[in-house]
């Protein structure tokens, strides 16, 4: 910074001694001897990043963050956007909020988030330990799943017992005047059982298409998790992925309906696009990204700007290792809370929904 100054102080020196030279009469082609200096490089390093505040983090969560960040031996930076992205996903669009008093504009808070640092700095593991209470709740939602399931192929049975006995209850029906056909088939198809739907929290490699059809299931949103967000970024970059990007942009407000229309799969109505988004990227492959994203060409369309939560914190040079089990107390009293907000009732908390409002 003390050799820009300098230099720049040149620099205006120069250009008032070219001024009073023009001020004086002399032409503006007169040559000037201005002894300039070599220019000098500019520095490399990057300036020192804050430290994480753990007052930033709700209290419930802090001694969870603490513990991993501590065993793992990684910026605790890491563990806390990941677990403050589980918080939104499981809050999902159950809860919006109005900035205006007297405005009708909802924003919904769903989080992006990125963890950027070198390799072997222990960014997957941070981020995907405080992920354990959503897999954790998938797990269970599975297991719920497939016991419903059980019952409804077994309610399926009965009905198609029932419809093939409707058939010839028809017939009948048809043959025999005052006897309502119609009647006996609404009777049979009013068996009919929806069949169960699996909860879904996470989803790690999806096409866009089969993320819709888990979302039409799963109104409240899901966390699309990539270990290597670079992954994922390329392949919307690619020739024929414009709707794939357009559909995360549109994701990311989680407040808007989105429609596919395709010959194999038909109509698929989404009730909220809302998707969650975490991963981690070295610092090198998100520059390179990053050039393209901010220079005014077609990826310069906000995509990399809704990443709220990005970190890039300073690896400390001190490793020791901590070998123990987790804080049980504290993992515990975290995943009560992620629960609690997945069972969430938004009346709970005060929240109200207008009439016409659609989130």
């Amino acid at each position: 910074c003390a050799k820009a100054e300098t230099h720049m102080n040149q620099h205006f020196r120069a250009a008032d001694v070219a001024r009073e030279l023009l001020d004086d009469g002399h032409d503006s082609t007169t040559k000037l001897s201005i002894d300039w200096p070599d220019p000098q490089p500019l520095p490399d390093e990057l300036p020192p990043v804050l430290p994480f505040d753990f007052d930033l983090l709700p209290w419930s969560l802090r001694p969870w963050i603490q513990d991993i960040a501590e065993r793992i031996q990684c910026p605790p930076d890491f563990p806390a956007i990941a677990a403050m992205i589980a918080l939104a996903t499981v809050v999902g669009r159950k809860i919006g909020i109005r900035p205006k008093r007297h405005d009708d504009w909802l924003v919904v808070p769903n989080l992006w988030g990125v963890a950027i640092g070198p390799p072997s700095v222990m960014k997957t593991p941070a981020i995907q330990e405080p992920l354990k209470p959503l897999k954790r709740l998938g797990i269970e939602a599975k297991v719920r799943f497939e016991k419903a399931m059980v019952e409804f192929q077994a309610r399926q049975f009965v009905a198609e017992q029932r419809k093939s006995m409707a058939k010839s209850e028809i017939k009948k029906a048809l043959n025999e005047p005052g006897d309502d056909a119609l009647k006996v088939a609404r009777d049979a198809l009013a068996q009919d059982d929806k069949q169960p739907i699996r909860r879904r929290f996470m989803v790690n490699d999806s096409t866009v298409e089969k993320l819709g059809e888990i979302l039409n299931q799963n109104p409240n949103g899901v966390l699309s998790f990539r270990d290597e967000l670079i992954g994922l970024l390329k392949s919307l970059d690619k020739e024929g992925q414009e709707g794939a990007r357009s559909f995360y942009l549109e994701a990311w407000n989680g407040n808007g309906r989105y429609t596919y229309d395709r010959i194999g799969r038909g109509t698929i109505d989404i009730e909220a696009a809302i998707v969650s988004l975490l991963g981690s990227i070295q610092p090198g492959p998100l520059r390179s990204y990053l050039r393209g994203a901010v220079s005014g060409n077609e990826n310069a369309d906000g995509l990399m700007q809704r990443f709220q939560l990005a970190v890039y914190p300073d690896i400390s040079k001190s490793w020791r290792n901590v070998d123990r089990w987790p804080e049980t107390d504290a993992k515990n009293r975290a995943f009560d809370v992620i629960r609690s907000l997945d069972q969430l009732e938004p009346s709970a908390v005060g929240a109200h929904s207008d009439d016409d409002d659609d989130a």
